[in-house]
């Protein structure tokens, strides 16, 4: 059908009022930035993860791949899970490509509430190692979907950019050349062909899987080292049994630093006791074993460092109290007394 001009029931809830129709359905285009060149941390996961120029040239790539053999990627809201549930997605991406050190998407957002709720949302693609499409099509780190989110993993991203109407009211085929660019191709604007195309992304499909090989291998040489150290410390230590008499020594020599801080005012009566049981107690001959997984020392340390005015100020109207109950005292002295020596005269 011929696309039209649609105003929004209430044009105040998004930047802008005017959109186009498809099928009745009220459809915006828009531009936005979804990756930036950098180093960033999972939090969820705890995992640190850079982005490079070859991860944003492959995404380049391999969604132009994808979008070549009929795969769409959708605009969920959510994460991974929700993504096969048509409830939750709200548009599909229509490009993607690069600016400088960013990646940005051009993508369509379907209908009024999904509008809406693109201009209070960020969002976080997801990167698969590998992906299989229903024809057998194979894609390495390709982006599946970009999601909706108030929490994305990439900080700072640029935000939804209306594009206008008149850069979307025909399709345009792919530019072969922008692709070969986003490929790293050297070429001219008369040597781009398919074939060209193919064997670059092939080429980086390929550069991909060296680099992924390769963070695996460190990965688990790194896992390797760690547990052989293990191994070399636990045989070290078999069968070693420390000297009674040291073990008593170091007990005592323990018990006498912490009870120097609780008379310090550094630790409570039950903060002493529990430093005794943890350290004085049954592990001290496992502790003296392997002295490099002991963290007394550090801890009484870092103990006789604390700050003794929050405690005052914390037991500050115990204090006031103590001092008014000697006021007190005080003052009942002196009446005492006062009435000794009246007593006394009258009585001469």
């Amino acid at each position: 059908m011929e696309k039209e001009i649609y105003t929004l029931r209430d044009p105040h809830t998004i930047a802008c009022s005017s959109v186009r129709v498809e099928n009745g359905v009220p459809v915006r285009r828009f531009k936005k930035e979804i990756a930036r060149l950098g180093k960033y941390v999972q939090k969820k996961k705890g995992m640190s993860f850079e982005i490079t120029e070859l991860a944003l040239n492959n995404w380049v790539a391999q969604f132009n791949a994808m979008k070549q053999n009929g795969v769409k990627v959708p605009i969920p809201k959510g994460v991974a899970h929700v993504v096969d549930n048509p409830e939750h997605n709200h548009g599909w991406v229509d490009d993607i490509f690069r600016e400088g050190d960013s990646l940005f998407c051009s993508c369509d957002i379907i209908g009024e509430d999904s509008i809406e709720l693109a201009m209070k949302s960020d969002v976080s693609l997801y990167s698969p190692p590998d992906y299989t499409d229903g024809k057998g099509n194979q894609y390495q780190r390709p982006i599946t979907h970009v999601a909706l989110t108030m929490y994305p993993t990439i900080p700072g991203l640029s935000g939804f950019e209306e594009v206008a109407a008149s850069l979307y009211q025909e399709e345009k085929a792919m530019d072969p050349k922008k692709i070969a660019e986003a490929l790293g191709l050297e070429t001219s604007e008369n040597e781009v062909t398919e074939e060209m195309i193919l064997n670059g992304i092939t080429e980086l499909n390929t550069k991909v899987q060296e680099s992924q090989q390769s963070v695996e291998a460190a990965e688990a040489k790194a896992a390797e080292a760690s547990k052989k150290a293990e191994e070399t410390i636990a045989a070290s230590l078999e069968g070693y049994k420390p000297d009674p008499l040291l073990v008593k020594t170091v007990g005592e020599n323990r018990k006498m630093k912490i009870e120097t801080l609780h008379q310090a005012g550094k630790v409570t009566t039950h903060v002493r006791d529990l430093l005794v049981d943890a350290f004085v107690g049954d592990d001290l001959a496992l502790a003296l074993a392997n002295p490099a997984t002991d963290k007394f020392d550090a801890i009484v340390k870092a103990i006789g460092e604390n700050d003794m005015i929050e405690l005052r100020e914390q037991t500050g109207p115990q204090v006031l109290e103590l001092a008014n109950a000697a006021a007190k005292s005080k003052s009942d002295g002196l009446l005492v007394k006062n009435a000794e020596e009246r007593a006394a005269k009258s009585n001469g």
